[in-house]
């Protein structure tokens, strides 16, 4: 269902959420007029979006939400993710721990284990709560076919017949010569060049089984 007009709030700086998206909510940066106007805005919507960081705002120290989702939860670290969870009854992590993990830039919290998401965590201890999302709209069937063997076994499937058979066309391919030739010192225009082989139409590369 889609929410009504005016019950989402979102805090952040306006300059940092989309316009498609602002048009969709309230904004808690919009200036207000009286106490009883932000009173209303805070208190009466449905749905709060924000970041994780983004719960320290004062409307969190005066409700508490059914539920609250995080996206991308596999690259947040775990104290991270854990703010947001402590406002809501129940909580969704929405995320893949096969992809990136946490960036953690410090040496000794990343041999702490800081680098290991609450996602990854929960997802491997308690893996029937997972619900997996095996539809994706990003990859064409060739280039899935090899994270589908290596790590999901088999369950990815394309969103669409022309996600499957998505191709990338080259409108320019003197850019070929400026940035392999020039770099890589191959000849892109011989027939020895992998990336002219793979760039070419009249090709098609597909990926092998391998088995690991």
């Amino acid at each position: 269902d889609v929410a009504p007009e005016g019950s989402i709030l979102r805090l952040g700086v306006p300059a940092k959420i989309n316009p498609g998206v602002q048009t969709f909510c309230q904004l808690a940066a919009t200036p207000r007029h009286s106490i009883g106007e932000i009173n209303e805005t805070y208190m009466g919507c449905q749905i709060v979006a924000t970041t994780c960081m983004g719960t320290n705002h004062a409307l969190f120290q005066r409700r508490a939400f059914d539920v609250c989702i995080v996206d991308e939860a596999s690259q947040i670290t775990l104290p991270t993710s854990l703010g947001p969870l402590l406002h809501a009854r129940k909580f969704v992590l929405v995320g893949d721990h096969f992809q990136l993990p946490p960036l953690v830039q410090n040496r000794a919290a990343l041999e702490g284990g800081l680098d290991i998401s609450l996602f990854k965590q929960l997802s491997e201890r308690f893996p029937e709560a997972v619900a997996t999302l095996g539809r994706q709209y990003r990859m064409c069937e060739d280039i899935m076919s090899l994270s589908n063997e290596l790590i999901y076994s088999g369950q990815l499937k394309c969103g669409t017949e022309s996600v499957a058979n998505r191709t990338l066309k080259l409108t320019n391919d003197s850019g070929l010569e400026l940035f392999h030739r020039q770099q890589q010192g191959c000849d892109a225009s011989g027939p020895s060049c992998w990336l002219s082989h793979l760039t070419n139409p009249q090709n098609k590369v597909v990926f092998a089984n391998i088995d690991p």
